[in-house]
């Protein structure tokens, strides 16, 4: 996954790029937003939420911050 390899290699531009895309594609499992650790540099992020929001996922917000 594109957006993780960029998060992984700190371009995190380039990773919410890559991660809009995933989102607008509708191919993201809940799983890898709440638990993959290489979105851990992303998550604090506000564009984050706005992504998720965006995207029609924004309950997922409340999950991450449990």
């Amino acid at each position: 996954n594109m957006t993780l390899l960029c998060a992984a290699a700190g371009k995190i531009q380039e990773s919410f790029d890559w991660f809009a895309k995933t989102l607008s594609a509708d191919r993201v499992d809940a799983r890898f937003i709440r638990y993959d650790p290489f979105l851990d540099p992303l998550r604090d992020d506000p564009r984050f939420g706005e992504l998720l929001y965006k995207y029609g996922r924004p309950a997922l917000l409340a999950t991450l911050s449990n």
